[in-house]
């Protein structure tokens, strides 16, 4: 090869090489200033959101929670104006597959994996889209339980009721362990735990007609840290789903209580309670039940995952 053109590949060789350190070092620092702004944010929505957890009044508190949440995505969508190249809502799929393609995830966590990121992106719209309300919520121990869905459904092939929750303001903590080659692993967890799911239903005289409890009351689907899946999902939300037996035919209202129990940072025993009374619809009865009925309702065996979620397989 002449001498010249020896030079010249030489200086090609170096010159590109530096221009892809440059372009991967200019893609990582926008990477970080982009989450940079997102924990801004994330700070400042738990500073506003504290200022509706403890609001009692239904309709308020939808009113509040509805301004802070425009607030918020409007907020986002002034990080994405900024950073247009971020903005991929599938980005935490995205790695998933990548670890499953290498191994770093066995092949039989996918299914399970691709739920968990469905439902906190399906939630993450629904907060997006500006129509989502709670009815019923309540506020216990500085934490905000929203139901903001409840309809019949079938499920696994029986007719159910599901119901879709957030509890907004649990406390979150971060626990990590060293895997086998080193590596850090951190994991969110909510050290709360459902312990009583219990309804008690009334006929059109306010007479009990009969009762029906769940088995500990946790959620069948949990997911305790959405941001795991949806970088830019609120903080301080705890997602879950509930599908329970349809209520009986002859009750008019159901009162309905939840509890939760759990520790504080320094040891002491947090405890919650949510309680209502509603009107049920005819969509959701059943002509099964028998005056004085009590029956639990669960039928699955309740699975808990490293990531802080729960899902349910059915019972063989």
């Amino acid at each position: 090869m002449h001498p010249m053109l020896k030079t010249l590949v030489v200086l090609l060789l170096v010159g590109g090489a530096g221009a892809a350190g440059i372009y991967y070092y200019s893609n990582q620092t926008t990477e970080a200033a982009y989450h940079k702004k997102l924990e801004d944010l994330s700070q400042r929505w738990t500073a506003r959101l504290g200022s509706v957890q403890g609001i009692t009044d239904q309709q308020r508190y939808n009113e509040e929670m509805s301004t802070q949440l425009k607030w918020y995505f409007s907020q986002l969508q002034d990080i994405y104006n900024h950073f247009p190249k971020q903005r991929d809502p599938d980005r935490a799929w995205k790695q998933i597959q990548k670890e499953l393609d290498s191994g770093r995830i066995p092949a039989e966590k996918k299914a399970e994996y691709k739920e968990f990121f469905d439902y906190a992106k399906k939630v993450f719209g629904v907060l997006q889209s500006g129509d989502y309300a709670a009815n019923p919520s309540g506020s216990s121990q500085s934490m905000h339980m929203d139901i903001y869905s409840m309809k019949p459904v079938s499920y696994q092939g029986v007719p159910r009721i599901r119901i879709d929750f957030i509890l907004w303001g649990a406390p979150h903590r971060i626990q990590s362990h060293k895997n086998q080659v080193g590596t850090t692993i951190s994991k969110v967890v909510v050290p709360v735990t459902f312990n009583k799911m219990f309804f008690q239903f009334l006929d059109d005289k306010g007479k009990v007609y009969g009762e029906m409890s769940g088995s500990g009351g946790e959620p069948t689907i949990k997911i305790e840290d959405p941001k795991r899946w949806i970088a830019e999902f609120p903080p301080g939300a705890l997602l879950g789903t509930w599908w329970v037996d349809l209520f009986p035919e002859k009750a008019a209202k159901v009162v309905w209580e939840i509890g939760m129990s759990g520790r504080t940072d320094a040891g002491n025993p947090l405890d919650a309670s949510y309680r209502w009374t509603l009107d049920i619809p005819d969509n959701w009865k059943s002509g099964s039940w028998k005056e004085g009925a009590q029956q639990e309702t669960r039928d699955q065996d309740y699975i808990n995952h490293p990531d802080g979620q729960t899902t349910a397989a059915a019972k063989k």
